[in-house]
């Protein structure tokens, strides 16, 4: 199968301030009007947004990249989408690449929705006859209404989003390029968004999809990039690259006051240090049948001895992030202290979950203390698909009507 995109040791330098992004700018264009070649070594106030760069994507994969703020993320998509050039290094190509990168780019502010679709349809290598036929399917999946003929500045964020991805998705580019902007888009948005990829995907159209979200990787690229300061960090599959970033970041706080989804926190007075999930014969299992028993163990370590301790777990839908069951011990149990070691359990006779994969979210609270946990974690990494075979792109297609909130189950703690 051949490479579409072929990224050879790329870097890309960039200014911290206005006045040397202009004066080197003036510089660069004189030496490229004379046939000067610029110098690749990093001026005053210069900085690698990406450093040596490299990897390759074959036709109809998919690949996700992470990394914290300011790693390069969306300069890579921008270089990939021939909006910057690389100061070093190159790009090949094959095929016509479709891009949303950012909330109404390509768009003339003045002109109509109707307008704009023509035009953004042009650069996207659409002919007017092919528009012309796509249009209906364009508008429908937009979803604009009214706006159709309403001049996009004054669109929401929302808005302009819908129409630039039916628009990008129905050019039917080799490679969509899709930036962290799907997320200004409502849920079912999202999720229709999803169940097109995942359609043009199956017919050989490649994807770069890149987010802050990472329980969304899970079950919906095939590869994950990560990177930190411009550099490649890791390479690989979803899970095994999400574990390293969070390993990652999990050593350089170990106390994080914000409620991120992907930062382990608490004060640090015990620990989870494993958790598995099984199925009524005791076999640790990914996969389980709506309707079937699943029990959720996991080991703690004790570093200071507490009282009044919660344990807890919440099952997450993968695409929404929206929690579908919550389970605590203080609704079974009651402890006053904790001082040694142990396992706790939670175990549901008949858990029914609609057809769409999820993770586990848990830790340990302190009753009548929930500001400040013990320790909370969200696991993408601790995977459960209910249901059906497994797709390259999981949309959660099933109502989130249909997502219970409660379910019988059966609390067990045992200590060393």
């Amino acid at each position: 199968m051949n490479s579409v995109i072929e990224v050879n040791r790329v870097s890309k330098k960039f200014c911290k301030d206005l006045n040397s992004t202009i004066k080197y700018g003036f510089t660069d264009i004189g030496k490229s009007v004379l046939g000067v070649k610029s110098s690749s070594k990093l001026r005053p106030q210069e900085f690698w947004a990406l450093d040596d760069i490299s990897f390759k994507l074959k036709r109809g994969e998919t690949l996700g990249i992470i990394g914290p703020n300011g790693s390069g993320k969306s300069t890579l998509l921008k270089l990939l989408n021939g909006i910057f050039a690389p100061d070093k290094g190159t790009i090949k190509i094959k095929g016509k690449v479709g891009a949303l990168i950012d909330v109404g780019a390509g768009f003339h502010p003045m002109l109509t929705g109707r307008e704009n679709i023509y035009i953004n349809g042009s650069i996207l290598g659409m002919s007017k006859k092919e528009i012309d036929k796509k249009f209906d399917k364009i508008v429908n999946f937009a979803d604009i209404g009214d706006f159709l003929d309403v001049p996009v500045k004054n669109y929401s964020s929302g808005m302009h989003v819908r129409l630039g991805f039916a628009i990008a998705i129905h050019a039917n580019p080799d490679i969509l390029l899709v930036d962290e902007v799907l997320a200004v888009g409502d849920y079912n948005f999202q999720r229709k968004c999803l169940d097109k990829m995942r359609e043009n995907v199956e017919k050989d159209m490649s994807l770069i999809l890149v987010t802050h979200s990472l329980h969304s990787l899970i079950g919906s690229v095939e590869k994950t990039l990560l990177l930190d300061k411009g550099k490649i960090m890791s390479f690989g599959r979803p899970k095994k690259i999400i574990d390293k970033y969070i390993e990652n970041v999990n050593k350089k706080t170990s106390h994080y006051k914000h409620p991120l989804a992907f930062i382990r926190r608490g004060s640090g007075e015990a620990r989870i240090t494993k958790t598995s999930m099984f199925d009524k014969d005791g076999r640790e299992i990914v996969k389980l049948p709506s309707g079937s028993p699943l029990k959720i163990k996991a080991f703690f370590r004790v570093n200071k001895p507490f009282d009044n301790p919660v344990f807890f777990f919440s099952i997450v839908d993968i695409v929404s992030g929206q929690t579908v069951l919550f389970c605590s011990s203080e609704e079974r149990y009651r402890i006053k202290k904790v001082e040694k070691d142990g396992e706790f359990t939670f175990f549901f006779p008949n858990l029914k979950l609609g057809n769409r994969n999820y993770y586990l979210k848990g830790g340990i609270l302190k009753r009548g203390q929930y500001d400040t946990p013990v320790d909370i974690w969200d696991n993408p990494g601790k995977q459960l698909f209910v249901s059906g075979e497994k797709k390259r792109i999981n949309t959660g297609l099933d109502s989130l009507a249909n997502s219970i909130t409660y379910a019988p189950y059966e609390f067990k703690i045992d200590f060393k």
